[in-house]
């Protein structure tokens, strides 16, 4: 077999080989499956799972089985709680304290992270279904098994196919590939003993200085962001996995990680029905079963006020504790009548400013369903505060505060959506945990899904310029070409693609110094000498967030286009791939060719003859497929890119969205 072989600088060497250890990252009118996508889910699926039941039948069974459930399990099974860790060490394989907290605890479901996964399929298997086990024997109700396969730079299924990000697919201009995708994940769900996805999101992307949305958006127009995550939705239930459209009402605008603050958006109502809600709008139209809120304050639609426990000063009720949010729009004017969700009650927005208590009361009295995370497992000790949060709810049903009948509904919608999707009626058995292992050799991470995620990644790669038409490069008998990249699992992933390229014959095998340097911000020094005497010269640029283009000569950003200038004065051509954000391009512009690929993710774990060895993302080998012309850049613009001056945005836009060079 011909081998590309691959040089790297010295001194960045022990770096390289830092980064290929393993990482855990991390996130149209068609409607039926392409043929790749076909060819991609052939295999049988496990049997334990069975075909959606009717809404009507779901509704009734229902009924039948809340009134036959006490208050303390009516409660639990409003509580969605993650067990990232226990005991300090990720939480990988069940084990008797855990399981005896299921076993006591009736949880309406579970939410998992790449903490919780590794590249075995089989140890998700066993995982997912040792928790509905161990629920089921201590006589709970079957689980909602979720997790946030959005895929692009947010991920899970260590073991699956990372498929291209929300706005790579927007950017292929073609929603049968949100189709497609959705049903490629939806179909490695399954086969891993989920039947929940957080995902899609339906944000409009509408800031660019959006430090948390970003290439999870679809695009920053609302009628996009609709219809391909409608699409995607619907791909995910073609497999009978529920779509969760999120963050209610639109978390594009915001200048604030949820995560780490209380965002506040000063939207008008009608503001929002222009853009944010319009995705919500489309999606609930097509039967959408499952809506995340978001925690943002929008101080021109909700007056309310809360005093926070954090500094005293009064808050706004963000959208997830909102009566007017949940209630008054979302179910009394959108028509949403399915279940909803908060985001996580552990992220900084509601822990850092609303006591405990008081999140559950305004949440459940604003309408909300499912209470995501308001506990985090960790380890046994937390029984205590299990036990506390549970009583607490009670006593305010007893007291009057929280409503029965409140309480009712929402057990009623959660039960009726686990009758609806077969979750109430499947096998969770030894038995079927063994047929769940024997399938999924044939369903998750396949090179047929695989080769699907490269077409469509390759559709996405998106050119902004060529300058004396550097695309397609030719590679010439023993040339020499510099790839220049910012971290270990991007480095992985343009050495796994050239390798690739080379078998394909793209890449003469006597081009023998394929030289790839990592880490230039860093190492720059190193990066620069590697310059000298190239034929080409890649550079891969990371815009993680909007709020990462601060231009001065300790950022990476900095280091990132004097290089570029340093080749272009040698005479080189240079080819330079925005990675991530697209925002990032306005600096790029000194190179010959621009393309963008709206992922970052590149080859987080490799073996020594450079092929991955977990789930990875096609993205960045797409743009080397286009720079050589294995593949062809087809990809639009699905936002708008502004100018950037000192440090920030303009609104002065020099590419419109729908722009690219054929």
């Amino acid at each position: 077999m011909k081998c590309t072989k691959i040089v790297m600088s010295a001194l960045l060497f022990s770096l390289f080989t830092t980064g290929c250890s393993q990482q855990k990252p991390t996130a149209s009118t068609t409607t039926e499956p392409s043929e790749s996508t076909a060819a991609a889910t052939t295999a049988s699926t496990p049997t334990p799972t069975p075909a959606a039941t009717p809404v009507a039948d779901a509704s009734s069974k229902a009924e039948e089985y809340v009134a036959k459930m006490d208050l303390k399990s009516k409660v639990e099974q409003l509580m969605v709680p993650a067990v990232r860790q226990w005991n300090g060490s990720d939480f990988t394989e069940m084990n008797d304290e855990v399981s005896s907290i299921l076993s006591q605890y009736h949880f309406g479901g579970i939410i998992l992270f790449a903490e919780n996964m590794t590249s075995d399929s089989a140890q998700a298997i066993n995982l997912t279904q040792s928790m509905q086990i161990s629920t089921i024997n201590g006589g709970g109700t079957p689980l909602f098994m979720g997790t946030d396969q959005e895929c692009g730079n947010v991920y899970r299924l260590l073991s699956g196919t990372d498929m291209p990000s929300s706005m790579a697919l927007a950017a292929t201009g073609d929603p049968q590939n949100a189709y497609d995708t959705g049903n490629i994940i939806s179909t490695e769900l399954k086969a891993l003993g989920f039947n929940l996805d957080y995902a899609p999101d339906m944000d409009v992307n509408t800031n660019p200085s959006n430090p948390v949305i970003g290439i999870r958006s679809y695009s920053d127009d609302g009628a996009t962001v609709g219809q391909y995550a409608q699409q995607f939705a619907k791909g995910m239930m073609s497999n009978n996995i529920i779509a969760t459209g999120k963050h209610f009402p639109g978390h594009g605008d915001t200048a604030t990680d949820s995560h780490t603050g209380l965002p506040q958006v000063n939207k008008t109502k009608a503001e929002l029905e222009d853009t944010d809600l319009v995705p919500f709008k489309e999606c609930i139209d097509e039967g959408v079963e499952m809506i995340m809120s978001a925690h943002i304050q929008y101080p021109n639609i909700e007056t309310g006020t809360y005093t926070s426990i954090k500094d005293g000063t009064q808050v706004n009720l963000p959208s997830t504790l909102s009566h007017v949010m949940i209630t008054d729009i979302l179910r009394n004017e959108l028509g949403f009548q399915g279940v909803i969700t908060t985001d996580s009650l552990q992220m900084d927005a509601i822990k850092d400013n609303f006591s405990t208590r008081d999140s559950a009361k305004l949440a459940i009295n604003a309408g909300v369903d499912c209470l995501l995370m308001p506990v985090e497992l960790t380890d046994a000790s937390v029984t205590s505060q299990l036990d506390s949060y549970i009583q607490d709810v009670m006593d305010m049903v007893n007291d009057g505060e929280i409503s029965m009948d409140t309480l009712n509904d929402a057990v009623t919608r959660i039960i009726t959506l686990k009758y609806k999707r077969g979750i109430m009626d499947a096998s969770y058995s030894d038995s079927a945990t063994n047929a769940f292992i024997a399938n999924a050799a044939n369903v998750v991470g396949t090179a047929a899904s695989s080769a699907v995620n490269r077409t469509i990644s390759q559709k996405a790669v998106t050119m902004l310029q060529n300058d004396n038409n550097v695309i397609p490069y030719t590679v010439p008998e023993n040339a020499k070409i510099v790839i220049l990249s910012p971290n270990g699992q991007q480095a992985n992933a343009m050495g796994f693609a050239s390798v690739r390229l080379t078998n394909e014959g793209f890449v003469p095998d006597s081009a023998s110094n394929v030289v790839i340097s990592e880490e230039y911000g860093r190492n720059f020094r190193s990066a620069d000498n590697a310059i000298a005497g190239a034929d080409l010269v890649i550079v891969t640029s990371i815009m993680f967030d909007g709020s990462n283009i601060d231009f001065n000569q300790s950022s990476i950003i900095y280091n990132m286009v004097v290089l570029l200038e340093h080749a272009k004065s040698q005479g080189i051509p240079v080819v330079a791939i925005s990675t991530g954000l697209p925002y990032d391009t306005p600096l790029l512009a000194e190179a010959d060719a621009v393309l963008c690929t709206y992922n970052w993710i590149g080859v987080p774990s490799r073996d020594d003859d450079w092929n991955p060895t977990q789930a990875y993302a096609e993205s960045l080998p797409a743009a080397f497929d286009v720079i050589v012309g294995k593949a062809k850049a087809t990809g639009k613009l699905p936002v708008n890119i502004y100018e950037i001056a000192n440090g920030s945005f303009t609104s002065n836009v020099i590419w419109p969205r729908g722009y690219s060079l054929q």
